[in-house]
């Protein structure tokens, strides 16, 4: 697998392309695209990839400004952004694919802070729930909004909607996945709301979730550890409407604000 070991910083312009997520107006010129911040790197996936297909994904439901750091190997990889005072600040949303198992509460505590005091939403993806894993404390589990700290071993995962008509699922479809992790969620928070449940033998977890951190909006799906579900079209569109509704640009019919759908 392919590792990328230098800090990148890519801004790329993802304009919506599509008719995926309609808005309900023509649009406003004056619009400015949303600001995403997208944090990847360490242990266990395909990242090179999986930022590629999000950029690009993305595109064809938001209209999205990404900056892109991807860093590090491994389970114990600290990202640079995050000894930074205010990192948050300029962006509209931080979407967090990272995977850093093996760091601990000083670094998770101060990402949870800055979620929480910044106000600044964020879309955590797949291993971002196994990302400070050796936490002694809850307060990155809160961000998250669920608790997992293992996951079932690789085969297909059938999705179905317990909030089929909440904004984020509005509008698009069950499905099912091919080979994929299934975690295992040991707790959900008061102020999370489970979205969707993985079915996977006689496993069932819940695995999607609209979390109210404090002021921030956090949309997390724990499902993503293969690049094939990047190229679901179902999850994809369910990312960038997660990405939506964390940073208010989502009407309740799962439609697009004017001016953050198609051109």
């Amino acid at each position: 697998m392919k590792k990328t070991t230098n800090r990148l910083l890519v801004s790329v312009i993802a304009l919506l392309v599509t008719a995926g997520c309609h808005s309900n107006g023509t649009g406003s010129d004056e619009a400015k695209p949303i600001k995403a911040l997208l944090i990847t790197g360490g242990c266990c996936h395909d990242y090179d990839t999986q930022t590629q297909l999000l950029i690009d994904g993305i595109g064809k439901y938001a209209n999205v400004d990404f900056d892109v750091i991807q860093e590090g190997e491994g389970t114990e990889h600290v990202h640079s952004i995050f000894r930074q005072e205010g990192w948050t600040q300029g962006y509209d949303v931080v979407i967090h694919n990272e995977c850093s198992a093996d760091v601990g509460d000083e670094v998770g505590r101060a990402v949870a802070k800055e979620h929480f005091e910044s106000d600044v939403g964020a879309v955590m993806i797949h291993c971002a729930f196994h990302t400070f894993r050796i936490m002694e404390d809850d307060d990155w589990r809160a961000a998250l909004g669920a608790t997992s700290k293992r996951h079932t071993h690789q085969k297909p995962i059938t999705i179905t909607f317990d909030e089929p008509t909440h904004p984020i699922l509005a509008g698009t479809k069950e499905f099912v996945t091919g080979d994929e992790e299934l975690y295992v969620i040991d707790n959900v928070f008061s102020h999370s709301i489970p979205l969707a449940t993985g079915h996977q033998g006689a496993h069932n977890f819940p695995l999607m979730f609209a979390n109210q951190y404090g002021n921030a909006k956090i949309f997390s799906v724990t499902v993503g550890h293969n690049t094939a579900t990047f190229e679901i079209d179902e999850w994809m569109h369910i990312v960038a409407k997660g990405l939506l509704w964390s940073c208010d640009k989502i009407n309740e019919d799962g439609t697009a604000k004017d001016g953050y759908g198609p051109k």
